[in-house]
């Protein structure tokens, strides 16, 4: 099944979704998201590595005040706050999502996993909060387990 963007945009329907493409189409499928009253930030999985990498990736696109503790408890405030960003819908595209957190303990992944699906539920009650993990190859089985599967055509292949 494909990603579309009117599934994106619904409140109702999956928060969280794993979707197979390039990194660049992604990108473009990102930046051609309808941006009126939606928050679109792009995350760099390969810069997430590590717990600091993430955390310090996520603070900057999603422009976490300057008292974030850089910690999770700290992480789990402040994605279920986002007060700053004058909106209640989000959409966050993480690409190369296979290496989210792979230098550090597994456990880390899944006190991720879950602060998002949190963050997900808290924001259904007040508008949206999406997730999109983007893989190529490599499909790890904790975000597999967590996510709604989709594929997205390439751009360079839309006529």
């Amino acid at each position: 099944m494909n990603l579309e963007w009117d599934e994106l945009l619904s409140v109702n329907g999956p928060s969280i979704f794993l979707v197979s493409a390039r990194e660049r189409d992604i990108d473009i499928f990102s930046q051609r998201t309808p941006k009126n009253k939606n928050v679109i930030r792009l995350i760099r999985g390969k810069n997430c590595q590590t717990k600091d990498g993430l955390l310090n990736e996520f603070s900057s696109a999603l422009q976490f005040p300057y008292y974030f503790g850089k910690n999770w408890d700290a992480f789990d405030e402040c994605i279920t706050d986002l007060s700053w960003l004058k909106n209640n819908n989000f959409i966050l595209f993480i690409t190369n999502a296979n290496l989210l957190l792979k230098c550090g303990d597994p456990k880390e992944l899944e006190t991720f996993l879950e602060i998002l699906k949190t963050a997900a539920n808290f924001w259904q009650k007040k508008g949206t909060f999406k997730v999109v993990f983007q893989e190529e190859k490599e499909v790890n089985p904790q975000l597999e387990a967590t996510s709604e599967k989709r594929t997205l055509t390439p751009f360079d292949k839309i006529k």
